[in-house]
């Protein structure tokens, strides 16, 4: 088990879920980070 694995599963005991990340999440993560300069 790899170590985000394990976090994901004590997080998901918790009661914490992620959502499934999909294309427009993605474009929003990348449009947010250009916007802040984290690529340049």
């Amino acid at each position: 088990m790899i170590a985000s694995d394990k976090t994901a599963l004590i997080l998901n005991k918790l009661g914490f879920n992620w959502d499934e990340v999909d294309g427009d999440h993605i474009k929003k993560m990348l449009g947010y980070g250009f916007e802040i300069g984290f690529f340049i």
